[in-house]
């Protein structure tokens, strides 16, 4: 009797398998639902823990190869950068850093990829003097040998009046975002072009490819924002604003009505146009900057009257604040002015897509 083939094993999008490990996590039986002092387990941008008021858990990673190439970017700014990416999600919950533990994954020194401790001691400089600047201490964390440079980055914060969660939005509710979008995803295809020697260098250093390399910093604003309790839900935009308002769509059970012409871009956005299909819904110029990644701007929504406060807030703060669209009832998805589905066909980032 023939052997049968071995089947080929069953591929799965990145936020299916998030569901897929929330429902083992939260399920029956030999893994207990949420532990003693957890309030917000898997699916928002933290964890949330009874802490003094809400402790908020995190942690992200830039590996060698998925998030960064070798040349893109100095050990510095990497470390910088991995602070960044990942006090994002405390931002997005209203939240304040306070400690950060820092895995290094370290490749081996070979002509294959060398690497030595003077560029690793300049990553650990920048990300510890990045998240002092944002009142957080780097207080422990781990080496280990590796074949591809991995940073891996955990934090801990407080939201001092309450976690702004994903699920909060109410019908009703204004759509503001921070900042611009599309310059990190335009940075992006500068550096991929530039392969290597002088092209690459000139890249790394240019000014169109800051948005990737500095990411912005929104904690300030976000804090300021949950604790005048201005805020009903937010999120920060790290995989496409569309794919990401999605997601607090689906948390909220609401539909958010999304003006794409309002959506301020980032000048290299502007230059730059895409052709990725909206489903005719958005022109390509601008498609780019709200199905890429890598922006980390805030989305939020708030009541109306809140409208002006917000402002103050951010002009204080001299942070820009667009309002670009409103919450509405309907079914959990995002929408353009005149109520047709934006559906970013290959749109948006997703780690498991193969």
């Amino acid at each position: 009797m023939a052997a049968s083939a071995p089947s080929r094993p069953r591929r799965i999008g990145e936020f299916d398998f998030l569901d897929a490990v929330q429902r083992l996590v939260e399920g029956s039986g030999a893994i207990a639902r949420l532990g003693r002092g957890v309030a917000v387990g898997i699916g928002d941008d933290c964890a949330v823990v009874a802490g003094a008021p809400r402790t908020l858990l995190t942690t992200d990673c830039q590996i060698e190869g998925v998030h960064f190439r070798r040349g893109w970017l100095t050990a510095r700014e990497l470390g910088v950068r991995a602070f960044r990416v990942a006090v994002s999600d405390i931002a997005a919950m209203g939240g304040r850093p306070e400690y950060v533990l820092l895995s290094l994954e370290i490749p081996v020194a070979s002509k294959r990829s060398p690497f030595d401790s003077e560029a690793a001691k300049a990553i650990v400089r920048g990300l510890a003097r990045e998240a002092s600047r944002c009142g957080a201490s780097l207080v422990g964390g781990n080496v280990s040998a590796a074949r591809d440079l991995g940073v891996n980055v955990t934090v801990v914060g407080q939201a001092r009046r309450r976690a702004v969660l994903r699920s909060g939005a109410r019908v009703g509710d204004l759509l503001f975002v921070t900042g611009s979008f599309g310059g990190a995803g335009a940075a992006l295809r500068v550096l991929e072009r530039a392969r290597s020697g002088a092209a690459l260098i000139a890249a790394a250093v240019s000014s169109t490819t800051l948005a990737y390399r500095r990411p912005p910093l929104r904690v300030e604003l976000g804090a300021q924002l949950a604790e005048a309790g201005l805020v009903h839900a937010m999120i920060d935009v790290s995989d496409g604003l569309i794919q990401d308002l999605g997601h607090l769509c689906e948390r909220s059970k609401v539909t958010i009505r999304l003006d794409h012409r309002a959506v301020p871009l980032h000048p290299s956005a502007r230059r730059a146009a895409a052709d990725l299909d909206l489903g005719g819904a958005v022109n390509p110029r601008v498609s780019s900057a709200l199905t890429g990644g890598e922006d980390y701007e805030l989305a939020f929504t708030a009541a109306k009257r809140s409208r002006a406060d917000i402002e103050r807030v951010a002009a204080r703060l001299g942070c820009r604040v667009t309002m670009v669209g409103n919450v509405a009832e309907g079914a959990a998805h995002v929408v353009d002015s005149s109520g047709r589905t934006l559906a970013a066909l290959g749109g948006g980032f997703d780690h498991l897509r193969w």
